[in-house]
């Protein structure tokens, strides 16, 4: 076996900490450094990182990198452990990711402010990050046989490269104290799926506080739901019980997916649904009568229905002024907008009759005739900041009208080929191209990739939370307008 695979099944066995296998790389802090002072659920939550780029030893002798990242709430954890292949950790094998409950129990009479922790293995999942960890997995019969770079695979069930099925060790018995006023975990050494097992002294460093993508871990796609080839995906939202509701276009229905990725459908509608927003009695929603397949017949088939909250259709009225109906917005005001991709125009969506009147014209927002073949114009639209934002995917820009009530719209971003966009916490801009890659813009208009493969036409994007840290929604189409075979997904991204 090469020395990579044994650093990984090395790494893989040491579920917590992944920073060496032999015990002697692990300095146990001296008893007498321990607080007095005992860990509560409290002192744990928040994201939390390991001391970097972490350097052991291996069994045979041959040296492992690692990184950590937790997340803890008060009553549950995760961790994403990545290895690598160098000592800068800077080139990505694989990562590891454990989630579960957890309960602190009784203090450890040897070790004065430590107490035990009982950490649940609920969730186990492996992340090829290289084609050498591909092939491994792939080799050692991990998972469904199917891996891909950067997709998440559930191996809870029969584990993967030594590391124990979940109902082969369902607890992690470990102990947690303050090291230098930080929370620390044991060192590792016997069978910590036994209670015996359960560690003799802490780390020597303690967990910060800090954001997991202070460590290089490498973005992590994971997919909640997934549709033969043909299937197009096109707008979504999240819901207030964090559900995801999106836009199943050729079926003509709604889909509501959980964060678990059960799904179901929510609305079952007249019209193929191209976008979807909430409202204060429901939800609106722009589709086509006709699909967009079928130009220019599907022009004249523009349509605004407004649904219950439980999504039976309220009322069906006909956009007659519109030529293609796009993303839907509500703006501060609690109007709601919709734009339209082939006349150049946002329209102002009445919550009452679902009718449509003229709100913003702009030549922004019309198609660029150059462009061949046709692209759609204006599309995605938000507002931030209290400015306004439109992407053209036929200009290949993002327009901002800033205050977002008044003034033309302005170049604020040349992206390329753009379709819908979100804003993080941060002012950072989340783009999805139709195509293979996943962009951000800056607050002063710069533009970067946040990965360059993966995305496979994807269509929508929004923000939400996963176990205590930030995650992007995101919807494919496997390529299905670019002639592309792959199947339409619901990903769920993270360390991005």
């Amino acid at each position: 076996m090469s020395h990579i695979a044994l650093r990984a099944i090395c790494l893989a066995s040491s579920l917590a900490v992944l920073a060496a296998c032999s015990q002697e790389s692990q300095t146990p802090v001296p008893e007498q450094r321990s607080a007095v002072k005992l860990v509560t659920p409290a002192d744990l939550v928040g994201a939390r990182v390991g001391p970097g780029c972490e350097v052991g030893e291996t069994a045979d002798g041959s040296p492992s990198y690692a990184t950590r990242s937790y997340t803890f709430s008060e009553a549950d954890w995760s961790i994403q452990v990545t290895s690598y292949t160098d000592d800068g950790c800077t080139q990505p094998f694989f990562s590891l990711g454990i989630a579960g409950g957890y309960e602190l129990g009784a203090p450890v009479e040897s070790l004065p402010g430590v107490r035990a922790g009982d950490f649940y293995r609920d969730e186990l999942t492996f992340t090829a990050r290289s084609q050498a960890a591909i092939d491994l997995f792939n080799g050692a019969g991990c998972g469904d046989g199917d891996w891909r770079l950067n997709v998440a695979q559930d191996v809870g069930a029969e584990g993967c490269i030594g590391v124990e099925a979940v109902h082969e060790c369902p607890i992690d018995y470990d102990i947690v104290g303050f090291v230098d006023g930080l929370p620390a975990s044991g060192v590792r050494g016997g069978d910590m799926c036994d209670v015996e097992g359960r560690p003799a002294a802490l780390q020597s460093a303690g967990l910060a506080l800090g954001a997991p993508d202070a460590v290089h871990v490498g973005v992590t796609f994971e997919i909640l739901a997934e549709y033969p080839n043909g299937a197009f995906l096109e707008n979504l939202i999240v819901t207030q019980d964090n559900d995801i509701l999106f836009t199943h276009y050729f079926d003509k229905t709604i889909v509501r997916v959980g964060q678990d990725g059960a799904t179901e459908v929510f609305a079952a509608l007249p019209v193929h649904p191209v976008s979807i927003v909430r409202s204060q009695a429901g939800f609106v929603v722009a589709g086509h009568s006709t699909p967009f397949t079928e130009f220019p017949a599907f022009t004249q088939t523009n349509t605004i229905l407004r649904l219950t909250p439980a999504g039976e259709v309220e009322t069906s009225t006909l956009a007659g002024d519109a030529r293609f109906l796009n993303g839907l917005h509500v703006l501060p005001s609690g109007d709601v907008v919709v734009a339209d991709s082939i006349a150049g125009v946002l329209w102002r969506v009445d919550p009452q009759t679902g009718e449509t009147t003229s709100w913003l014209a702009d030549n922004a927002l019309a198609p660029d005739p150059t462009v061949q073949p046709f692209r759609p114009a204006a599309n995605g639209v938000k507002t931030h900041n209290g400015a306004l934002y439109v992407s053209s995917s036929s200009k290949g820009a993002i327009f901002k009208r800033d205050p977002w009530s008044d003034g033309d719209l302005q170049l604020f971003a040349k992206t390329g080929g753009v379709d819908d966009f979100i804003f993080g916490d941060d002012g950072v801009l989340y783009a999805t191209t139709h195509g293979e890659a996943l962009l951000k813009v800056s607050a002063d208009g710069v533009v970067e990739e946040v990965f360059g493969g993966g995305c496979g036409g994807c269509t929508a994007i929004a923000m939400t939370q996963w176990q205590g840290r930030p995650a992007l929604l995101v919807l494919t189409t496997g390529g299905l307008l670019e002639g592309g075979t792959a199947p339409a997904r619901v990903l769920r991204v993270q360390n991005f």
